[in-house]
């Protein structure tokens, strides 16, 4: 019966998986679990070796959280190990603000998609708002340029007072549309600048969270 339950709690291990047999080897080091494990290695079958010994291991509260600590340090580590391979992070559990999770909460039911999607969809917008900017900024410049000179120039080409009035409204319409512009800008800095503070926080806690 105590060796039936040693096989069922480290059923995890996977003798044929290399790198697993690589970590528990260093694992084993590491807790100097026996006078001979230093050299587990060694072994032609390390692993085989390792759950020989552990099945005779006694059933008890010792043994029993020993294997439960290896086991979830190697879960972190497989974890981890993925996240570092792997172009993208995968969703786990993070520690956020109540603030940030309620809003994260809020517009994942919105779109109806997880944390992790609503994360990455917050980064890509803000790197289209940038862009959006400086288009903006490109075309209230040269709205400004034109609000700046536009009464001279039609001014000097027509001495007629309506064509003169025709541009001063012509002008009149840039400089709204200036302000429109103005107005558009901000609103979108300001909502830039949310997801800016949003999206480095979820990625300054997705940080703490992969390096804990």
């Amino acid at each position: 019966m105590t060796k039936s339950k040693m096989i069922k709690r480290l059923d995890w291990i996977d003798p044929k998986n290399p790198e697993q047999a690589s970590w528990i080897c260093t694992y084993l080091k590491a807790k100097n679990w026996g006078s001979d494990k230093a050299d587990i290695e060694g072994y032609i079958d390390p692993i085989g070796e390792f759950l020989k010994a552990a099945y005779e291991l006694p059933e008890n509260a010792d043994t029993r959280e020993a294997m439960r600590n290896m086991k979830a340090a190697w879960k972190q580590w497989e974890k981890r190990e993925k996240n570092r391979t792997s172009k993208k992070i995968s969703e786990g559990a993070y520690t956020i603000s109540l603030a940030a999770r309620k809003e994260l909460e809020k517009l994942a039911k919105q779109k109806k998609t997880s944390f992790s999607k609503v994360i990455e969809s917050l980064l890509m917008s803000a790197k289209d708002i940038e862009k959006l900017q400086r288009e903006l900024k490109k075309e209230l410049d040269k709205d400004k340029r034109l609000g700046r000179y536009n009464i001279d120039f039609f001014s000097t080409i027509f001495s007629n007072d309506a064509v003169t009035e025709q541009a001063k409204l012509l002008t009149q319409e840039l400089e709204t549309k200036v302000e429109d512009l103005k107005v558009q800008l901000s609103e979108l800095t300001d909502k830039n600048k949310q997801l800016e503070n949003a999206a480095k926080e979820a990625q300054d806690e997705l940080h703490d969270y992969l390096n804990s």
